[in-house]
């Protein structure tokens, strides 16, 4: 099969989750399928990162990311009036819409995997091809979260923030109509999409992880170290370690002094670097792998408030053999089993128990790190999620025709 595979940069290296997902999914795919991967790339870094997915991927076409337009005052007013969500404007590319439109024509592929909902505005351009839409959350549902947990928000500010959350309530829905089939990460957003488009398949194609890069070691006697990993300018995460640093670290270190918080990943904003100066609190940034830090930790945290979609940050703790701590929330659309696959705990003196109590017991540790990597090697390998992704290209290939 000769598939098109679009994205919204090179997905690699896979060091956040976005990229994780992309790239997993595109290195299966390939496998099996002729891949061309078509993306926005510019500079020298973006030349490293293309020739690695070079070794993937049977082509690799690059276009030049799309100039976003100065914010003039009419361009704001017009903005406003708009009903699609103001950054689609930021990926509008007429260069790749003249190469979709030919590639189109000339039959060039046999499906299009369109793998971000900020793609999905040029679905018109893909005809007459199949094409599947990839949702890696419901953004709707993450800016409404986002808005009924800031309470810092001004009026105007939330105004806007509630105009633009229905323009992405509009635009999800609409676009995702054009497609022949919708690949989402959990049966929960499976369900949203069935509901309001009763007539376009929706597939459910996790999240994943590489359970054989990802293994547990032996955490005999580890030290009171607790773990957070993601990209740290995402506001999720921001807000996580912000309540997390604030309400429950504190209640933790009353009960274990010498626990210490690892916070791991690129981009963290100033307020996240800042967590740095508490004490018993490291920000690294960005590493070069997340698994020593899996590996010198003793316990993982996920006190998500707001969000959608699923976590990768789980699985890979899964996989590594990690007992586990997270809100509700934070373990969404995996279905795992609270108190066997991981603790849940939905406020901040609950989650401070739930540390505390676990850093107090390895025998408790061990028996939910090990059954979180049954579960992880049985339900979240990559290889096997692969195979749910292909039928959401059937699916979308037996529509067209």
């Amino acid at each position: 099969m000769r598939l098109l595979f679009l994205a919204l940069e090179p997905p690699f290296p896979p060091n956040d989750g976005g990229r994780i997902r992309t790239y997993n999914i595109l290195r299966q795919v390939a496998r099996r399928h002729e891949v061309t991967l078509a993306t926005f790339a510019d500079g020298e870094q973006d030349q490293e990162r293309l020739a690695a997915l070079g070794q993937v991927c049977h082509q690799v076409v690059a276009l030049s990311r799309p100039s976003v337009p100065a914010r003039t005052l009419p361009r704001k007013v017009a903005g406003f009036f708009r009903r699609t969500p103001v950054c689609l404007q930021q990926y509008r590319s007429p260069a790749l819409e003249a190469a979709l439109r030919r590639w189109a024509a000339e039959g060039a592929f046999d499906i299009v995997h369109v793998d971000q909902i900020l793609l999905a505005q040029y679905a018109r351009a893909l005809r007459p091809l199949p094409a599947v839409l990839t949702h890696h959350n419901i953004e709707a549902e993450v800016q409404r979260r986002q808005i009924a947990l800031d309470r810092r928000m001004s009026p105007s500010r939330r105004l806007l923030a509630r105009i633009e959350c229905r323009r992405w309530r509009y635009y999800e829905l609409s676009a995702s109509r054009r497609f022949g089939a919708l690949a989402c990460v959990s049966a929960r957003d499976a369900a949203y999409f069935r509901r309001h488009l009763p007539g376009v398949p929706a597939v459910v194609v996790p999240n994943g992880v590489d359970t054989q890069a990802f293994r547990p070691v032996n955490r005999d006697g580890a030290e009171p170290v607790l773990l957070y990993s993601g990209r740290m300018d995402y506001p999720p995460n921001v807000d996580a370690m912000r309540w997390f640093c604030d309400e429950i670290l504190p209640q933790v270190q009353q009960a274990v002094p010498a626990v210490r918080l690892l916070i791991v990943g690129r981009d963290p904003t100033a307020e996240v670097r800042a967590l740095a100066g508490r004490p018993g609190i490291q920000v690294t940034g960005t590493v070069p792998d997340v698994r020593p830090y899996y590996a010198q930790a003793a316990l993982y945290i996920v006190p998500l408030r707001f969000g959608a979609g699923t976590r990768l940050k789980i699985l890979e703790a899964m996989a590594m053999g990690m007992a586990i701590v997270s809100t509700p929330l934070g373990s969404e659309g995996l279905e795992l089993r609270p108190g066997q696959d991981l603790m849940e705990a939905g406020s901040a003196p609950a989650f401070a128990r739930a540390i505390v109590e676990l850093l107090n017991n390895g025998e408790r540790r061990a028996r939910l790190g090990a059954q979180a990597r049954r579960t992880a090697e049985a339900r979240f390998d990559w290889a096997q999620i692969a195979l749910a992704q292909e039928e959401a290209y059937r699916l979308a290939m037996d529509r067209s025709g």
